[in-house]
């Protein structure tokens, strides 16, 4: 029995090794909101990207909205 355990352990190990890691950690925000900080902004959804200083509201789009890049 002591060795079906160990296999499995070493299977779930390696498989959480293989597989990517999602950015679930990631704040997203809504369109029509401020953006928090200067930078590259994409849409959740389909992807487009536009460039929004802090404090200048994000453009509508499909759905949220997540940082790419962030300049300040």
């Amino acid at each position: 029995m002591f060795p079906l355990v160990l296999a499995a352990t070493l299977a779930k190990i390696a498989t959480a090794a293989i597989e990517p890691k999602k950015k679930t950690d990631q704040p997203k925000y809504s369109p029509g909101s401020k953006a928090p900080a200067s930078g590259i902004y994409a849409c959740a959804d389909c992807k487009t990207k536009r460039t929004v200083s802090k404090g200048r509201r994000l453009p509508p789009c499909h759905s949220a909205w997540i940082v790419i890049e962030q300049t300040t």
